[in-house]
């Protein structure tokens, strides 16, 4: 199996099981560019993986099937610069005093950490700092520079 095709059957098994209304052939088809038969192959390939997809309810009279299989969640992991994007949003929300928002976005965040196994937690609390550490140095220097006229 070609390593694209193993990180699409990945992608559309985490797609699968994050999507609350669940994926129709035609989601399937639109996320991988792909043909009908390739995205039923798919839809099978990940079915035989990960576990048995349910049938969701719908008004429109397809088939949105969804992962119900807990599997991913120990395979899935989040990286220290979505969770460092993810925290910018909530700062830029605050700021604009959209503060409803942000409150939303940090039990979100607060969410995922509690999905989170511990110790990968604590690596990214790690990560984090470092990150925060050397972004802050940056700013730093670069605000030496400028009012030493060194330009940005």
């Amino acid at each position: 199996m070609r390593h694209e095709l193993a990180g699409n059957i990945v992608k559309l098994a985490v797609a699968l099981q994050g999507a609350r209304r669940g994926l129709t052939l035609n989601d399937i088809q639109d996320c991988f560019g792909v043909k009908r038969k390739t995205a039923e192959r798919m839809r099978n390939t990940v079915e035989m993986i990960f576990g048995p997809l349910e049938i969701v309810e719908s008004s429109d009279r397809r088939k949105h099937w969804r992962l119900r299989s807990s599997f991913l969640r120990h395979i899935v992991g989040v990286r220290v610069e979505e969770i460092k994007e993810f925290e910018s949003a909530v700062e830029r929300l605050a700021r604009s005093g959209l503060d409803e928002r942000a409150n939303h976005l940090r039990n979100l965040l607060g969410k995922l950490y509690a999905a989170t196994h511990p110790a990968k937690v604590r690596e990214l609390d790690a990560q984090l700092a470092a990150l925060r550490q050397t972004e802050n140095a940056a700013k730093r220097l670069k605000s030496r520079r400028n009012r030493k006229g060194g330009g940005a």
